[in-house]
């Protein structure tokens, strides 16, 4: 095994995440502070209501870009809400007209300092091109919204050297460059139904528990108990299928259903983008109804939502394989005189079918405390757990190959996202997995390292 020499972050890889952050701090003042506003654009954002529409006509304001468009471009470069400004007008000129662009760069540095397989460092890096487009604003199509997500990943790697199976970094993924999302949807009803079609990442609507998306590790995403199933596993990161979703709402309450391709990708590159859909080689069919109250002034956020997944068989699975998952985050405490800064608490639990699969059932469980220093009302504060369990019939199977296996891998995570202009963001991280991949002959790991995080 070869021991880690020095910091972390200390890679030919990380020398410019690390020079952007260095910069950063340099030029961050105590009297900037108070314009530090916001957290970094991701899918959930770009789906808000557009701006640039006339109350008057309905129609998007065609006239050139006025001057004061221009003022972001003219501030300082830390207190711009992203790295490149406004291009000159040019941003808000095309939102105004139904083009919303998003870049966002992620790395993750991080070392396995003690335990797995061996103490090593490893690094991540991440691209999302991002384009939403308001039909209305941009053609005059009433309620229909177009969405194309380019992804690009180098294949780095933690999760090699650690030996655990819920994934160090949700970013891991093999190397690859790929068209990762691109739908149309269409609403009615005042938007309380809508219809989407294309190539779709299932976990953007399906199985979200706000608070978890805060951490790092890849179970507080998707439950591992979900994640393995499929021949390249369901559609979502890295590989995603072609769907079709439908969904509905009525006040707090809502509905939504989905059939995605069942081996998204392809048998000669499983990480393609796949847009071809051979229903013969099988179907996902997912199915997820809840309730979400927005936190106001009186009440707190809340969501709670049951939902259950089936591949039917097909040529791909001779057998059906099914589950079901529940999830649960309440706000508990709000403080007095703000919007979000908080305690929140979530729960999420999945099982699988005991005697197809390796992982009967996940549980996560945590909390994000947002704004808990003074100061510092956009940075949060995360602990959770995640537990990922082996199904019997797996068990049983390795004792007659005559492997032992443990019962469980359990994930403990604590991290803290800090904003550190409006458009960088620094989140130290620590996990500590308890028996990796449920194998005794790998010893506990612990992992230190940080995400970084540049709106472009």
């Amino acid at each position: 095994m070869s021991t880690i020499a020095g910091s972390v972050f200390m890679t030919k890889s990380s020398i410019l995440p690390i020079a952007v952050l260095a910069a950063a701090l340099a030029h961050h003042t105590p009297a900037q502070t108070e314009a530090f506003s916001g957290a970094l654009p991701d899918t959930a954002s770009l789906a808000a209501a557009f701006k640039g529409t006339s109350e008057e006509s309905g129609q998007a304001n065609v006239s050139s870009p006025p001057e004061s468009n221009r003022a972001d471009q003219r501030a300082s470069l830390w207190s711009r809400a992203a790295l490149t400004g406004e291009w000159d007008g040019a941003r808000k000129y095309l939102a105004d007209r139904g083009l919303e662009f998003t870049f966002l760069y992620r790395t993750d540095q991080s070392a396995n300092l003690r335990g797995g397989m061996e103490s090593r460092t490893g690094a991540i890096h991440n691209l999302d091109l991002q384009l939403s487009i308001d039909a209305w604003a941009f053609v005059g199509w009433t309620g229909a919204r177009l969405f194309v997500h380019y992804l690009a990943n180098d294949g780095g790697t933690i999760s090699r050297w650690t030996g655990d199976a819920q994934m160090i970094s949700n970013l891991e993924s093999p190397r690859l460059s790929k068209f990762y999302q691109v739908w149309i949807e269409q609403a009615f009803f005042d938007h309380t139904f809508s219809i989407l079609c294309g190539l779709y990442d299932l976990n953007s609507e399906f199985y979200v528990t706000n608070a978890a998306t805060l951490f790092l590790n890849g179970s507080h995403g998707i439950g591992k108990e979900l994640s393995q199933a499929g021949q390249n596993g369901p559609s979502i990161f890295p590989n995603t299928g072609g769907a079709l979703r439908v969904k509905g709402s009525v006040n707090e309450l809502y509905l939504q259903a989905a059939v995605l391709d069942g081996c998204p990708g392809n048998d000669d590159d499983p990480c393609a983008a796949s847009f071809a859909w051979c229903p013969d080689q099988g179907v996902l069919l997912v199915a997820e109804g809840g309730m979400e109250a927005a936190g106001d002034d009186d009440n707190l956020y809340r969501k709670f939502a049951a939902g259950a997944w089936w591949f039917p068989r097909s040529n791909h699975y001779p057998i059906d394989n099914r589950g079901f998952y529940l999830t649960a985050e309440q706000e508990i405490h709000r403080e007095e005189g703000t919007e979000s800064q908080g305690l929140t608490v979530f729960s999420r639990v999945g099982f699988a079918d005991a005697m197809l699969n390796e992982y009967h059932y996940h549980l996560g469980i945590g909390f994000v405390y947002a704004g808990l220093l003074p100061g510092r009302e956009d940075d949060m504060l995360g602990v959770a757990i995640a537990h990922a369990h082996h199904s019997d019939a797996f068990l049983a199977q390795a004792q007659a190959g005559g492997v032992h296996m443990l019962e469980a891998e359990v994930s403990l995570e604590v991290t803290y996202r800090a904003q550190i202009v409006p458009w960088l963001v620094f989140q130290p991280d620590i996990q500590y997995v308890i028996h990796p991949s449920g194998d005794p002959g790998i010893p506990n790991a612990t992992v230190a390292g940080a995400r970084i995080e540049v709106s472009m």
